[in-house]
């Protein structure tokens, strides 16, 4: 089940992108992001377009080489679902940012399986959002791939931004 609001800017949750197995080779092409995977919320609300984010993809592959638009995710800004299933070294692929729709969103859960509903049949809310300084790598890193002055991204307010220690979000779904 997909998310039914606009998650906050820097929130880390799930996406399902489409599929690159066997039986759904029409679904992706080659070089577009596939499978479930984690991404990071980039956009806020916006109007006339509340059904949509852009999302920047995390992937665990180390970016070979390195490029500007590469950043390292702290592994504190990861849900817990998502770090203890596969532990390691996270990057936001900057260069990979897309538009989807909220019913692609939805977050990690604590009963093991994705899209799991939990006793009353809502799907438990735990996401993570990206401390201040890393969310100000990622919107550096989205200038650099869109050729924008990276100075137009001050060192924001972490009040507005982003809490400042990763903390996980929990609590039942937002309606």
């Amino acid at each position: 089940m997909g998310l039914k609001f606009h998650p906050k800017l820097g929130e880390i949750v799930l996406c399902s992108f489409p599929s690159s197995g066997r039986w759904h080779h029409d679904e992706a092409l080659k070089g577009e992001m596939v499978k479930d995977r984690l991404v990071v919320v980039v956009s806020r609300k916006l109007a006339g377009r509340g059904n949509l984010a852009n999302v920047v993809p995390i992937s665990m592959t180390p970016p070979s080489p390195a490029h500007p638009w590469h950043v390292e995710i702290p592994t504190r800004c990861i849900p817990s679902p998502a770090a203890i299933a596969r532990q390691g070294a996270r990057f936001a692929k900057c260069d990979m940012v897309c538009t989807v729709a909220l019913a692609r969103l939805r977050y990690c859960n604590t009963w093991g399986k994705t899209g799991a509903q939990g006793p009353s049949g809502t799907q438990p809310r735990q996401s993570s959002r990206l401390d201040v300084e890393t969310l100000r790598k990622v919107k550096r890193a989205l200038a650099s791939v869109f050729e924008i002055d990276p100075s137009l991204f001050p060192y924001p307010r972490p009040k507005a931004e982003a809490n400042e220690n990763c903390e996980e979000i929990h609590g039942a779904e937002r309606g």
